[in-house]
């Protein structure tokens, strides 16, 4: 497949970063992190301002439970695009994990700034926001990602949830 022509290519030019790029980016869609991360590393080292490699392979060590090494390759992506959403959406998602709800927000605003058609950047923030104890905005969060997706049933529960507490302190 894919990744033994890639490996062709590399068997004569072990510094083609094309190939080296491409092959980090057919194991991560097969799967097979570690060695998507290796690859794209690779690639990086002899091209460090290609953005895909560098977002997949914050990616692939997110998977790999590589939290650290994740939130270096996204500040890198970042670096090379600050309108990545998907970039702050993982950054965000990794913040959240470690319950580093501010960092979180913040991540998730940014997301939400390069693309506010996103239920999932939303519904995420109303997460973070909830964890932090901040209702009412977490509420306009769930209810943003409501008006976007009107079947996302957990946006609705966690609005609910919202307004129920808003209520308890209101009386």
């Amino acid at each position: 497949g894919a990744v033994m022509a890639f490996d062709g290519a590399l068997a004569i030019n072990a510094s083609f970063v094309p190939a080296l790029t491409q092959k980090g980016l057919s194991l991560f869609i097969l799967k097979r992190y570690e060695e998507a991360a290796s690859s794209l590393g690779a690639a990086l080292d002899l091209d460090s301002e290609q953005f895909d490699a560098r977002y997949h392979q914050g990616v692939a060590y997110h998977h790999l439970g590589n939290a650290a090494e994740a939130l270096a390759s996204f500040d890198q992506a970042i670096r090379l695009d600050s309108r990545s959403f998907a970039a702050h959406f993982e950054k965000g998602l990794i913040l959240s994990e470690q319950e580093e709800w501010d960092a979180s927000v913040a991540e998730f605003q940014l997301a939400i700034e390069c693309n506010g058609e996103r239920k999932e950047a939303h519904y995420a923030l109303g997460l973070a926001l909830y964890a932090l104890v901040r209702y009412a905005e977490a509420r306009d969060a769930f209810a943003k990602t409501a008006i976007l997706d009107p079947g996302y049933a957990d946006a609705h529960y966690h609005e609910g949830l919202c307004s129920e507490h808003l209520e308890q302190y209101a009386e």
